[in-house]
């Protein structure tokens, strides 16, 4: 701002005395104050969260360095640090570590826990926060899957999970591997990105050249006398049979990452996708894929793997217990029976009792109590209720308006599961800042006034956004929220 001459201008009319700061002022006390204000006012917002999820998501910012950042969601995501860690030195021991360093730290900052430096003196008479469900949730490397069974095992993390788009991503790379889906791919990018493109910018340059050199347009005898083989191509049918067939089981897919990339999707939506993906790949006609060279047995063993490879039990019951996919899941059992909704990982109230028997555990609430609310709210019926009128909130509003004395224990513990947010987005949507602020002017202020410089930019977006109350949004109109399409046409059905 002290550097733009309109700025400049502007201050001088309004006080003629002043005089810009010196840049050591700027790049130090200036920026420091305003890191400290805005992280606080972060921290007091991650404080009112009943559930804090820590995400790590590893990108190469443009310095050519692996970094990971790390986020506090609840499911509305906070920037807390990134770090650099070489590749090589990427273990789980090294990862636990860092994370056990973050989670204390936030602890602090939040009040739950005591400073170890023994010249700071702890005031009794302050009440201490109430303790949140801490949950890890990273992406999908090969070490991330050991980190986060590491996680659980300290005792400081009730749930380790995958991130959901990126498992999608990766469900979507596993499909393209079959080889003639490959070759369909390979055909496409061919084709339709390395040929038109160049035929574009060709004909445009030379419309462009032949307008200031010469007044007129002419053709381009040589490009003519090529065109056959593109448009051969392009007018064969089988071709165009096969990217068709390609695209339907690839667009749900798609679709669905689409509206999972946004912060907005609910910790139910990640066992719903998934449910919804093996629904589609199960029902794929057999003339589609017999023209991809894939059958539905693949395909769904498929995603069955690529769910594993996030899966938690929290996911099963986080969805048991969404009021928005009751209907989804019932007609999902008349379709394909009750063994479909497993997802290869058993039975699905079995994965909801495990998931509160560690929750139990974790919290020292008493476990048959909750196995016995549980079992009352399985028995509900909720056409008629007003968890049925009120299905379209987002699941934790509406748990945390339950006043039954019978649930009262679990509908406290899920308001926490379903605090949690579908993935690493916030990561994802941090990496961005990160690129923009990492400028080359500002890459040589050092690397920790960059990293306040993308906790001023990114959690001051985010102290002014507010989350939807409701999972009907605007992704419907575009076909984007497609098992929430499909829950209400089924529902009807």
């Amino acid at each position: 701002m002290f550097d733009d001459k309109h700025w400049r201008a502007w201050l001088k009319m309004i006080r003629p005395s002043f005089r810009p700061p010196a840049r050591e002022a700027i790049g130090g006390r200036f920026l420091y104050a305003e890191y400290d204000f805005v992280q606080t006012e972060a921290i007091r917002v991650v404080q009112a969260f009943r559930s804090i999820c820590i995400t790590i998501d590893g990108a190469t910012n443009k310095a050519s360095k692996h970094i990971l950042n790390v986020m506090a969601a609840g499911p509305l995501a906070f920037f807390i640090e990134h770090f650099v860690m070489d590749p090589k030195r990427e273990t789980a021991v090294n990862l636990m570590g860092k994370l056990k360093s973050v989670h204390h730290r936030l602890r602090l900052s939040m009040g739950l826990a005591q400073d170890d430096n023994a010249d700071v003196i702890a005031v009794d008479d302050v009440p201490t926060p109430p303790e949140p469900m801490w949950n890890l949730c990273t992406d999908l490397p090969k070490v991330m899957k050991a980190f986060r069974q590491q996680a659980l095992l300290t005792g400081l993390f009730t749930f380790a999970y995958g991130c959901l788009p990126h498992g999608l991503h990766n469900l979507c790379m596993d499909v393209n591997k079959f080889p003639v889906v490959k070759r369909i791919m390979s055909i496409n990018v061919f084709f339709i990105v390395n040929k038109i493109n160049a035929v574009h910018l060709l004909t445009s340059m030379f419309e462009v050249v032949c307008a200031e050199k010469h007044g007129k347009t002419y053709s381009l005898i040589l490009f003519t006398k090529t065109q056959p083989e593109l448009r051969s191509a392009f007018l064969d049918v089988s071709f165009w049979k096969s990217t068709i067939a390609h695209e339907k089981f690839l667009k749900p897919l798609c679709m669905t990452i689409g509206h999972l990339e946004g912060d907005e999707a609910t910790f139910s939506a990640v066992f719903a996708s998934f449910l919804v993906t093996a629904h589609y790949f199960s029902s794929i006609d057999d003339n589609v894929a017999a023209l991809c060279g894939v059958t539905s047995a693949d395909l769904l063993e498929l995603a069955h793997s690529r769910f594993a490879s996030i899966y938690m039990p929290a996911h099963a019951l986080a969805f048991v217990t969404d009021p928005f996919y009751n209907a989804l899941r019932l007609n999902m059992t008349r379709i394909h029976g009750g063994a479909f909704l497993n997802l290869g990982q058993g039975s699905l109230m079995g994965q909801c009792r495990v998931a509160l028997e560690r929750i139990a555990s974790v919290h020292g609430i008493t476990r048959d109590m909750l196995l016995e609310q549980f079992s009352y709210f399985q028995a509900m019926s909720i056409e008629g209720t007003h968890l049925h009128s009120a299905r379209l909130l987002k699941p934790a509003l509406i748990r945390a308006q339950c006043d039954d004395e019978e649930l009262a224990v679990l509908a406290n513990v899920l308001v926490e599961v379903h605090g949690n947010p579908a993935g690493a987005v916030g990561g994802e949507r941090n990496h961005k800042t990160n690129n923009r602020v990492r400028s080359k002017q500002r890459v040589r202020l050092g690397s920790g006034k960059c990293e306040r410089q993308v906790a001023i930019a990114f959690n001051s977006a985010q102290l002014e956004r507010a989350l939807r109350k409701s999972q009907a949004c605007e992704y419907d109109s575009c076909g984007s929220c497609v098992w929430q399409i499909r829950a209400s046409q089924w529902a009807t059905s």
